[in-house]
């Protein structure tokens, strides 16, 4: 019964049941969480901490200068922690949002093999040692990225003597405005890609609050 409903389930809402059920994820997601806001209350309300409970000792703090300084270190420890149970999903998240744009104009690529492929992705195939004897549904597509400006296709195949892979560049300026299209779409209408970026936001808007308190208020 458990396998029947996982195939009925999109991709988005796999990755959805997988993060919610993910407890160590969850644990870092809340330390940082909790860490930044602390930080954030200190830096814009001037609040102090007057006693922490370790669960082991009470502690009391005399030097309360100090105090932001810690949290901000245990923040940017907080993000590399949480980045480190994090990034799966974000391979899995932008594999998700990447396909989604793949198969919508200018690209036109599906991986149903009755659909036809038309469009921008047909003229990038071209560019490829493919031969055209080989069908579309041999050929699996993925849109990636390296440094700031570059992106590319990476077109992977099997064409009966063995498996293939080919990265075609593609002109950043024409396709950056259906990037940032579908990243912010994947942000606003899937919760999952929020889930996991919501804490990296929090952890920036607080060592950015610290950040200016300590540079124009001290």
């Amino acid at each position: 019964m458990t396998d029947n409903t996982e195939n009925k389930l999109t991709p988005e809402q796999l990755v959805q049941k997988d993060i919610d059920a993910d407890k160590g994820l969850a644990s870092k997601r809340k330390l940082l969480t909790v860490a930044s806001l602390i930080l954030m209350a200190l830096a814009f309300s001037g609040a102090k901490v007057e006693e922490a409970n370790t669960f082991l000792v009470k502690l009391s703090f005399d030097n309360q200068e100090g105090i932001p300084l810690l949290l901000a270190t245990s923040i940017v420890f907080l993000m590399l922690r949480y980045y480190n149970y994090a990034q799966p999903y974000h391979e899995r998240l932008y594999r998700i949002w990447t396909k989604r744009m793949l198969g919508m104009p200018p690209f036109y690529y599906s991986d149903d093999p009755f659909d036809g492929v038309e469009g921008d992705i047909s003229a990038l195939r071209l560019k490829t040692r493919i031969d055209p004897d080989v069908e579309w549904s041999k050929i699996s597509m993925r849109f990636s990225c390296k440094l700031i400006y570059r992106r590319y296709v990476r077109f992977e195949w099997w064409d009966g003597y063995g498996d293939h892979r080919e990265d075609v560049d593609v002109n950043f300026r024409k396709y950056w405005k259906y990037e940032l299209k579908y990243q912010f779409e994947s942000l606003s209408k899937h919760r999952e890609n929020l889930d996991i970026i919501a804490p990296y936001i929090v952890g920036v808007v607080a060592l950015l609050s610290y950040g200016y308190r300590w540079v124009y208020l001290t």
